[in-house]
């Protein structure tokens, strides 16, 4: 049977920001998974950290045959689906690919549950349904194990058409499918993140996307019983999934952003999550110089009173309402000197009023 290549790692580019000269990981020649949105919005209930990167290196090894489908091509006259067991496919994973020597029998044990494990994926029938399957049906390891030790999974090749698919627009162009970084899923420390980061991925371009918190809960797959109280929910599984992307990838969020969390009275009962990129960041960090270089230049503000609105340069600020606001209260401060007697003080309080969370 033909062995799908695991193609390496080649490097990653790390840049330095020009104003902070902070170090952000950037991909360089990292590799690209593309994937349908319905494997993206699936459910992977119970999925361990390992269970995880073993289904990323699925995916990976199922590239080829994705991209043929994204470009129209016959992907079933590829050499991985040519054998001679009409019904099988059998796809190789290199244990070195997504774990450490270490771990290398325990990715085997998790390789193996796969066979007790049922995947829901959004339907091809359309919304509001999911298709229930089996995603392997035999498992093939060595004994012993080492650095160049590849697991076999075999799958039914109905299975892997329910992976590869891609819907078309009328033109016959891919459509509703996720771009992510095989690297970065697989580097993750939570094993929340890799399913955290091919959504945010799919929502990139937009820059957002809002979600109640039983839909997300869902998504990340999570029983009805963990982590009920949000407060849990955001230091077990939104604040690690941040830690593992931010600054280490080219998407992530920040649980402190200004409006990130909805309410029903004092219960957070949904997430408007904003996507930051490197670029992005680079240039929020522009735009709160402006407003800072604003109040010096017009309102005679000093050190001390530029680190009293510290509070109001977060994550998701609107930088451009904060500066037609300092214009407008430098308007009033200079219309109004002689009944307001402290003009910084009159600011700060007015910003901090207005923007700070």
């Amino acid at each position: 049977m033909a062995i799908s290549k695991i193609p390496k790692v080649e490097s990653v580019e790390i840049r330095k920001t020009k104003k902070r000269k902070d170090e952000i990981l950037l991909p360089g020649t990292q590799t690209v998974i593309y994937q349908s949105n319905r494997i993206t919005n699936g459910r992977f209930k119970g999925f361990s950290l390992l269970q995880i990167r073993f289904f990323v290196s699925i995916l990976k090894a199922l590239q080829g045959a994705i991209k043929a489908e994204m470009d129209g091509n016959d992907w079933q006259q590829l050499a991985l689906f040519g054998e001679a067991n009409k019904d099988m496919l059998r796809i190789g994973v290199q244990l070195s690919d997504i774990a450490r020597p270490d771990q290398y029998q325990d990715v085997i044990e998790a390789a193996k549950t796969f066979l007790n494990i049922n995947v829901e994926v959004e339907s091809s029938l359309g919304k509001g349904r999911l298709k229930l399957t089996n995603l392997l049906t035999a498992v093939d390891f060595p004994i012993k194990v080492n650095g160049k030790s590849v697991v076999y999974i075999e799958m039914y090749k109905n299975v892997a058409q329910e992976i590869i698919s891609i819907e078309k627009n009328l033109n016959g162009g891919p459509i509703k499918f996720t771009r992510y970084f095989f690297e970065t899923a697989i580097a993750a420390k939570s094993k929340y993140t890799a399913k955290m980061y091919m959504l945010i991925s799919s929502w990139k371009a937009k820059g957002g996307f809002f979600t109640t918190l039983s839909d997300l809960r869902a998504t990340l797959g999570l029983g009805e019983e963990e982590y009920v109280n949000y407060n849990d929910f955001k230091r077990f599984v939104l604040k690690p999934i941040q830690k593992d992307l931010e600054k280490k990838s080219d998407c992530w969020f920040n649980c402190a952003a200004r409006d990130f969390e909805k309410k029903n009275g004092r219960k957070v009962v949904a997430l408007n999550i904003k996507i930051i990129t490197p670029d992005l960041e680079e240039k929020d960090t522009i735009k709160a110089d402006y407003v800072r270089q604003l109040l010096r230049m017009h309102a005679s503000f000093k050190d001390a009173h530029i680190a009293e609105i510290r509070p109001i340069f977060i994550d998701g600020a609107n930088y451009q309402k904060i500066m037609f606001k300092v214009q407008e209260l430098v308007g009033h401060v200079n219309e109004n000197r002689s009944t307001i007697g402290n003009s910084q003080a009159y600011i700060v309080k007015s910003l901090l009023n207005e923007f700070s969370k």
